[in-house]
């Protein structure tokens, strides 16, 4: 029988780790925004500025220091918006934040007398992570659909380093079965295979993210790199899309504009917006794919017949 003194601190362990595992799996999915709110002027910090992610609820302070931190922020494209009284509201538009990473974002507010527009910048992409550790290559999803291609697969071996074979990607020469993948935070490895184990909806994908190698402790059970997943949230208007994608337009062993059907066809839908009576605080997105394939493996060939010497 448990000693009472062993079983509470085996209770309270038990407790951590439960609620240890939502916050390890929202700092995979998640990222954040921090900077500084100063006067465009003389550079002084304006503490008490409140900084908003506009159309969200998300948002924050300034400290003394004119330092802010916004937490938790979904990956995705955002607008930015920094208030002070006595200045000009100024909005950063196509803020990126990407999952597991800091953006940097600086407000430089200008005086006013008046009441005048506000100031809205463009925000520009920056050329390198700096707060990232090692190298983190990020493929978002405006980038996924402008691509000529369509396959997370086919997307993740347009990477360095990175080749994809036959469904499955292998990471610096690595075998399959060494690569960890994550999805929204969740290891989905195949404990049988090693493999993945589901298929993402190229449409429901917010970013891929590929780590070959120098990734922090939280990854484990990989040793040629990282591939992670975070997928899309809802928007707060109605979105809906349809693909539809078939090689059927021939019977099988037909011709068909110079080529033959594999028995190939691809259908997906999607939807997002913001769910009734809740007062656009309550935001879903769904995806479904329909795929078939008659033949899993494409063989090419090239038909040739014998000349006779005489």
């Amino acid at each position: 029988m448990l000693n009472k003194k062993l079983f509470t601190h085996l209770v309270v362990i038990a407790l951590i780790a439960v609620l240890a595992i939502p916050a390890a799996v929202l700092a995979q999915t998640t990222g954040k925004i921090m900077g500084v709110v100063k006067d465009s002027e003389t550079g002084d910090p304006l503490p008490g500025a409140n900084v908003q992610i506009v159309g969200t609820t998300m948002g924050a302070a300034t400290d003394l220091e004119g330092t802010y931190r916004i937490l938790h922020v979904p990956a995705g494209t955002y607008n930015v918006r920094a208030t002070f009284i006595g200045y000009a509201e100024t909005i950063y538009e196509g803020i990126r934040v990407n999952s597991g990473l800091t953006t940097d974002l600086t407000f430089e507010l200008r005086p006013e007398a008046i009441q005048t527009a506000s100031v809205t910048v463009v925000a520009e992409r920056p050329l390198v992570q700096k707060n990232a550790t090692n190298a983190v290559r990020i493929v978002t999803s405006e980038e996924i659909k402008n691509l000529p291609l369509r396959g997370v697969d086919v997307v993740a071996n347009l990477q360095p380093g990175i080749v994809a074979q036959d469904g499955e990607i292998y990471i610096r020469g690595g075998r399959d079965d060494e690569v960890g993948t994550y999805v929204e935070g969740a290891n989905v490895r195949s404990l049988v295979s090693g493999n993945a184990a589901t298929n993402v909806i190229p449409e429901a994908m917010e970013e891929l993210q590929i780590q070959a190698g120098g990734y922090s402790a939280q990854f484990g059970g990989a040793n040629s790199g990282i591939v992670s997943y975070v997928m899309r949230s809802g928007t707060p208007d109605y979105h809906f899309s349809l693909r539809t994608e078939t090689d059927n337009l021939a019977n099988q062993n037909e011709k068909f504009l110079d080529t033959y059907s594999y028995g190939y066809s691809d259908y997906t839908l999607t939807a997002s917006g913001p769910v009734p009576g809740t007062d656009n605080k309550v935001k879903f997105f769904v995806a479904g794919e329909n795929r078939f394939d008659r033949d899993r493996y494409k063989n090419w060939y090239t038909p040739f017949k014998f000349v006779s010497g005489e």
